[in-house]
């Protein structure tokens, strides 16, 4: 329907319809919602005098018309002197010579003479001149209608060179055969498409709302992920949902398989125009979520990438996504639930050999998971074993097992209750660091004992089994031979000829023989398992080898060896994009607990990378890769730390989780002094003899949790008790890693100092030298307080060991201030009091002295904390982690 007819004063917005359509601007069926983003880039395209145009296309039913339309009255009752005119193109208007005089009449310009032969671009040319320097908007509804070369030509040329007071504004559900381009590169065309016509969650819940039907959030999401915000779905939805009334929840949920309404539309609207070979194709590709090329070249056939020729070129609702680098085409959810619904209904017989091409075609793509949806989809899923056998545990390492399970339980796959089943979601468990489900769900095979497999060889299910079970030991931090009974920690494990499953189980193998000190065999089993990986060219297993043999070296003392295999293990993750996985993790933190101990500078991303969490399964943040890394960050950040009060508190309480969660010597071990020497130096004593306290009952008196109460004795100035703690550690040092014998020596040394045996003092010191000097041990002369002092002492006497000593005496740490001054205990508790608010005289009277005490002693504070305050004196003591 088309106008000829120019208003000059623009009625009220609250005119008729009857006005409207007398306008040329159709009517709204329901209350036009304002698309606010939409509408000001229409206002940004007629603002400037430049000639634009804007090409709205989208598919029918996405509310050109009704934008168009809603912005035009809008802006025609903002500018009333503006002229204005409205076509929908219909065959009649299909034609140039009636086009021009169309517009002509309906500009109020006067007719165009005649001429001999048809001339579009003259034709064009004279009406662009005719219309001057007056502001004026033309609207081309359904353009795509227009097919007549002439008509097209002339248009072209008229879009080209329109006078700058004009905005053309062109609709349709797809392009006329135009060169856009031109004026797309001349800045003067605004594309509007699907997307910018859209309706958001706010525009649903006005539709329904005008439906009376009005949505729950979550409602309001489920509708926007089935229409996509496709204006006429969404009405039709409403429309839907409302007829049924008080059954509106089995309406809603019935939306999702395309009801009659929602068929009629689609099909009178989008398929019926369709040949029959583009029909065919729609139904062929429709099976998968999302199809490539190749993909649905497999279904349907040599013709595929001409079929999506043909749906691009007239716009038709297929979404495209960039992905790996292939472009991904998947369908409108409304419209592949009318297809689906129509193949069930045409070919019955035909889906399930889609479903079997494309189970086939995303295995051969190496996308198992992908594959799965179609292997279950088919009639008593006679793949899915063989799939399972071949890919499960590959899912399940790729960190996809929740994937899995959630498609093979929603499937009710037949294969659920086998034990290869149950054994991938111990695997899965642990890899997800949910220690207890794993855990749980081994019982649960070890109460039923299973002995058979519909999945996997016998001798396939035995090396599973075994392989969950030393994961699971690993990752509760088993450690005694009674832990790790049920596991070979001598011979070669199983093979399977499945290099995959052969090679998880040398790791988890390895790994349980290197926390039960079995590191020969340990190393042995993670050398072939980092073998396996390389040949497979599976990286994220070579990562998990690597730096499980990073790990081993942790466990042995070699600090370079293990910094070499951490730094190789970083190498792997950077190399293969594998940063977030958490072995990739733990080799950061091998690596910078080892630079750290050698007294070198951590990178700043390094400690950023230990201190990554994520949500855990109680909902609280947890480390990405367990408590150990992340420990390792805060203690090496600690010195660097604004509040270090704060900073050792948190380490406290990580150590105390770790040692309750993974009571492995090790692993908990090696941490468990430096974090008892920080709290030490805070004056927290009581608190580090805790700690040592539930160090050492936890670690069973391994010889890291003695050195922590030997620490504390030594702070206590308990020298006899320090070495007979320390002594038997000393017998058997050479069996002992380097780092621990080396604290060992010199806890023994500054005891002998305080007992004034200046030989037995000296030949501590010597020896912690002779051992720390080949690895370049810094650390241990720091962590234990008393020692640095002394070494200054006996320096130039150690021999070949005078230049580690001298690197030591000169490192940076060693010339750093007292961490607190030195305060008495009296001091130290009138200091903890000045939170409280309480006045000398209630501090004098709770600590049963005068207050002339009390006056003396915040004196002293006063003095020793450079402050002239309380307030002032509570600032610098929170500061440096007194407070």
């Amino acid at each position: 329907m088309h106008s000829s007819r120019r208003l000059h004063v623009v009625p009220d917005p609250a005119t008729t319809a009857a006005d409207d359509m007398a306008g040329g601007i159709p009517s709204p069926l329901f209350t036009p919602l304002v698309l606010r983003d939409t509408h000001i880039r229409l206002d940004q395209a007629v603002a400037p005098s430049a000639g634009r145009t804007v090409l709205m296309c989208s598919p029918a039913g996405s509310g050109k018309t009704v934008l168009a339309a809603e912005w035009l009255r809008r802006h025609l009752h903002a500018h009333p002197g503006v002229r204005y005119h409205w076509i929908t193109v219909t065959e009649t208007l299909d034609n140039a010579t009636r086009l021009w005089a169309e517009i002509r009449a309906g500009l109020e310009l006067p007719a165009e003479r005649g001429r001999e032969s048809p001339d579009p671009i003259g034709a064009a040319a004279d009406l662009v001149h005719d219309i001057g320097d007056t502001p004026a908007v033309l609207v081309l509804d359904d353009a795509h209608l227009l097919t007549d070369p002439l008509a097209l030509a002339g248009l072209e040329h008229f879009l080209d060179y329109a006078p700058a007071p004009l905005l053309t504004i062109v609709t349709g559900r797809y392009e006329p055969p135009l060169r856009w381009h031109i004026l797309d590169m001349a800045g003067r065309l605004v594309r509007l498409g699907a997307a910018d016509l859209a309706f958001a969650d706010e525009h649903i819940a006005s539709v329904f709302v005008e439906h009376g039907c009005p949505l729950e959030p979550e409602e309001i999401g489920s509708i926007q992920q089935l229409t996509r915000g496709w204006a006429a779905l969404v009405r039709i939805a409403a429309l839907y949902t409302a007829m049924h009334g008080s059954e509106r929840a089995c309406a809603l949920a019935m939306l999702a398989h395309a009801p009659h309404p929602i068929s009629d539309f689609l099909v009178g609207e989008l398929i019926e125009v369709l040949d029959d070979d583009v029909r065919e194709f729609l139904l062929a590709t429709c099976v998968p979520d999302s199809f490539t090329d190749a993909l649905a070249e497999e279904l349907a056939g040599p013709r595929a990438p001409r079929m999506l020729d043909d749906l691009a070129r007239i716009n038709f609702p297929v979404q495209h996504t960039a992905y790996d680098n292939a472009l991904w085409y998947s369908y409108h959810p409304m419209l592949r639930a009318y297809l689906l619904a129509e193949l069930q209904r045409a070919a019955p017989q035909r889906i399930t050999e889609l479903h079997r091409r494309s189970g086939r075609w995303y295995l051969s793509a190496g996308e198992p998971i992908a594959a799965l949806s179609h292997l279950l989809a088919e009639t008593g899923q006679p793949q899915l074993p063989g799939f399972l056998r071949e890919y499960g545990l590959r899912i399940v390492l790729d960190g996809a097992g929740p994937i899995l399970f959630q498609k093979l339980d929603a499937a009710s796959a037949r294969v659920l209750d086998d034990p290869v089943v149950a054994l991938l979601r111990v695997i899965d468990a642990v890899e997800r660091g949910d220690t207890a489900s794993a855990s749980a769900y081994l019982d649960q095979i070890d109460a039923r004992d299973p002995t058979g497999s519909m999945i996997v060889p016998t001798s396939w299910l035995a090396a599973m089994r075994l392989a969950a079970t030393a994961a699971v030991a690993v990752a509760v931090g088993a450690s005694t031979p009674e832990d790790v009974a049920p596991l070979p920690l001598s011979t070669d494990p199983p093979t399977t000829g499945q290099p995959e499953l052969d090679c998880y189980l040398a790791i988890a193998l390895g790994s349980a023989r290197v926390l039960a000190d079995a590191i020969i065999t340990g190393e042995q089993a993670l050398h072939r398992a980092l073998a396996l990986a390389e040949q497979l060219g599976n990286h994220r297993l070579q990562l998990r080898a690597v730096t499980r043999l990073a790990a081993a070296a942790a466990v042995t003392g070699p600090v370079p060896l293990m910094r070499d295999r951490a730094a190789r293990a970083v190498d792997l993750g950077v190399t293969h994009g594998l940063t977030t996985s958490p072995d990739h993790v733990h080799a950061v933190a091998l690596g910078a607990l080892a630079t750290h101990l050698q007294g070198e500078p951590v990178a700043a991303a390094d400690l950023v990378t230990l201190a990554q969490t994520r949500r855990g399964l109680d909902g609280a943040a947890e480390p990405v890769a367990g408590r150990h890394a992340y420990l390792v960050g805060q203690l090496i950040g600690f010195e660097t730390a604004a509040d270090k009060h704060a900073a050792a508190m948190a380490m406290h309480g990580q150590t105390q989780r770790l040692l309750t969660e993974t009571p492995h010597p090790n692993v908990a071990g090696r941490l468990l002094v430096p974090v008892v020497s920080i709290l030490l130096r805070l004056h927290e004593r009581d608190m580090a003899q805790h700690l040592a306290t539930a160090g050492h009952r936890a670690l069973h008196g391994a010889p890291d949790a003695v050195l922590a109460t030997a620490t504390v004795a030594e702070a206590a100035n308990k020298p006899l008790d320090t070495i007979d703690m320390v002594s038997p550690l000393l017998e058997r040092a050479a069996a002992l890693p380097a780092c621990t014998a080396v604290t060992a020596w010199l806890l023994y040394a500054c005891a002998s100092h305080r007992l004034d045996r200046p030989v037995k003092s000296y030949e501590g010191f010597a020896e912690a030298v002779r051992l720390a000097a080949p690895d370049r041990l810094v650390r241990p002369f720091f962590d234990i307080t008393a020692a640095l002092p002394l070494l200054h002492d006996h320096a130039g006497r150690f021999g070949p060991g005078n230049a580690f000593v001298e690197a030591v005496r000169e490192h940076c740490e060693a010339r750093r201030e007292p961490m607190t001054p030195a305060l008495t205990d009296a001091e130290l508790t009138v200091l903890k009091q000045l939170p409280s608010g309480r006045t000398a005289l209630q501090i004098a009277h709770d600590l049963g002295v005068s207050i002339n005490t009390v006056k003396t002693h915040l004196r002293a504070i006063y003095a020793k904390l450079g402050a002239n305050s309380r307030a002032d004196a509570m600032l610098r003591a929170r500061r440096i982690g007194l407070l």
